[in-house]
């Protein structure tokens, strides 16, 4: 962050997604001068960042426009690079890899101090699921026939 810091000029305009990106931008770059920022603090949810910072280049053209998200968030709008193509507009996107949904993560060890297999982090309680081939096998149909009918 303190090297994108030195590159950012000072009309800069940083847009950053829902999640972690936001919480990076909030803390580690500096607002000075003309450069703006745009969060969506709690007001978004993940994959809104890239289309906004679309519009806030659209909206000033002649401002650099910076805009950081997470792979979660990304993965919802990717598409949107077909648009920022087809219409010229120019933004850069920094895709803060990270391989998981992270700012949901750190939510669920800090309320529950329990995460999720797909975390890779703590296991979790579930409850065993129905096995369909077992439940085929039986003689029974539907879900609640005790007959086989």
């Amino acid at each position: 962050m303190a090297e994108l810091e030195a590159q950012l000029s000072n009309d800069h305009i940083v847009v950053a997604d829902a999640s972690l990106s936001s919480i990076w931008v909030a803390n580690y770059l500096t607002a000075k001068f003309s450069r703006r920022f745009i969060t969506p603090r709690g007001q978004a949810g993940l994959g809104w960042g890239f289309p906004l910072a679309l519009g806030a280049k659209i909206g000033n053209p002649d401002r650099p426009v910076f805009c950081t998200v997470g792979d979660g968030g990304f993965a919802h709008v990717w598409s949107e690079l077909e648009t920022a193509r087809r219409h010229g507009i120019n933004v850069v996107v920094a895709v803060m890899n990270n391989a998981v949904l992270g700012y949901q993560k750190h939510a669920m060890l800090a309320a529950w101090r329990e995460g999720s297999r797909s975390y890779g982090s703590v296991k979790t309680r579930r409850r065993r699921r129905p096995n369909s081939v077992r439940w085929r096998s039986s003689g029974r149909n539907s879900i609640g026939s005790g007959s086989g009918s």
